[in-house]
């Protein structure tokens, strides 16, 4: 089945299954579909210090990863704000994960898809034609 991340599979698997997994519960467990998105900007920011040769040590704060991506002239603002919104869903949908619904969800991985879209044009493929988002069935 082709998913939002599909374009991730062949050079990133490990992203695109958090991707996949995401949209399978965006509707039916919202709060897991925001953690699994989290999980795969976490993963991205780590492949993004790597690229930088400059690899993230275990055990450091996502917002800490984060302050730091702006030391790279390559990661704009915007990319680094898209990342903060993603960790505190993440987050607060680790604490009230009730609340969570499939709207919240949607957000969260529309705003995955674009900073997944930015990594692809940015890392691997500055010729690489972004897909429009497609919610989710």
């Amino acid at each position: 089945m082709s998913t939002n991340f599909s374009f991730l599979a062949e050079k990133y698997p490990s992203l695109e299954r958090f991707g996949e997994d995401a949209e399978n519960t965006m509707y039916s467990a919202p709060a897991e579909s925001i953690v699994s998105a989290g999980k795969l900007c976490r993963s991205m920011m780590r492949s993004i210090y790597e690229f930088n040769k400059q690899p993230a040590e275990e055990g450091i704060p996502q917002d800490e990863l984060i302050a730091g991506l702006s030391e790279f002239g390559n990661v704009p603002d915007y990319v680094s704000d898209a990342f903060t919104v993603v960790e505190a869903s993440c987050r607060d949908a680790e604490e009230n994960a009730e609340s969570k619904r499939s709207g919240d969800a949607k957000t969260v991985l529309q705003l995955t898809h674009m900073l997944c879209s930015w990594f692809m044009l940015t890392f691997v493929n500055m010729k690489w034609q972004p897909q429009d988002f497609r919610i989710p069935e």
